[in-house]
């Protein structure tokens, strides 16, 4: 079947707070969905998360975070595109919310999840006036458009 959500990370040396996303986006992504992760750490994860549609791009040599993230991107298959920090957790609902909203909107290029570092309420960050989309989600038609 088909990502209908796929969701992009990069890491570099911190496997632990890997882990935990990946144990929240299994616990709480319903949907069709796949993880694609740009691997910079010095010593090279491997996929011990024992899933099929987990895919891991080793950066060697180093890319950085957008080329790094790009590229994860261009590796997605899913219908819409999540970009989430290695140390971020999703919640319940979060995929159904997004993908929904996105659904909803189709004059929205880039819709921003909301996200709580810590403690909650969740809440959005904005730099200049404009909200930040940390937690971005996307098409990934659009993106392609976009390059």
């Amino acid at each position: 079947m088909a990502a209908l959500l796929s969701l992009v990370t990069g890491t570099l040396n911190r496997p632990a707070s890997l882990q935990r996303l990946v144990k929240s986006i299994k616990a709480h992504t319903p949907v069709p969905w796949e993880l694609v992760i740009s691997d910079a750490s010095d010593e090279p994860i491997e996929n011990v998360f024992q899933s099929a549609n987990i895919t891991i791009l080793p950066e060697r040599p180093r890319l950085g975070f957008v080329k790094g993230y790009n590229r994860a991107f261009r590796y997605a298959t899913g219908t819409w595109v999540v970009f989430l920090n290695d140390d971020a957790e999703v919640q319940p609902g979060y995929a159904e919310a997004a993908v929904g909203f996105m659904e909803a909107h189709p004059d929205v290029g880039l819709g921003a999840l909301y996200y709580a570092e810590g403690k909650l309420p969740y809440r959005t960050w904005s730099c200049y006036g404009m909200l930040y989309a940390n937690f971005g989600i996307i098409s990934r038609e659009l993106g392609n458009q976009v390059g």
